[in-house]
């Protein structure tokens, strides 16, 4: 939709990618799981690996974890925002802020709080 000033709204369809929430659950339980074997080895005098080795696998496991989840998306129902197209020094380009505010939007970014 043209503006007064040669600037535009454009109306934007986006469907949110559901993949930190299933990242964090899984990930917390598979950590959970982890540290439990661990101390039950450890109290049972078995050998256990370095800090750094135990850190390393935990570290490793986020980015499988993560790429399950992307890997088998969720979308939630579309939604709609606008995105201000303005211009600048010949060409038009998208609103910043309003391009942050789409990124957010698009992901399940509040699985973080």
């Amino acid at each position: 939709e043209a503006q007064d000033d040669g600037s535009y709204v454009v109306t934007v369809t986006y469907e949110q990618m559901q993949v930190f929430k299933t990242t964090l659950d899984t990930y917390m339980a598979k950590t959970e799981a982890l540290v439990a074997e661990w101390s039950e080895a450890y109290m049972a005098g078995e050998e256990v690996a370095s800090e750094d080795e135990l850190m390393n696998e935990v570290i490793g496991m986020f980015g499988t974890v993560f790429a399950d989840a992307v890997a088998n998306a969720t979308y939630a129902e579309p939604q709609t925002t606008t995105v201000r197209i303005e211009k600048v020094e010949n060409s038009y380009q998208p609103n910043t802020e309003d391009l942050t505010n789409l990124e957010y939007l698009m992901f399940d970014i509040d699985a973080f709080n």
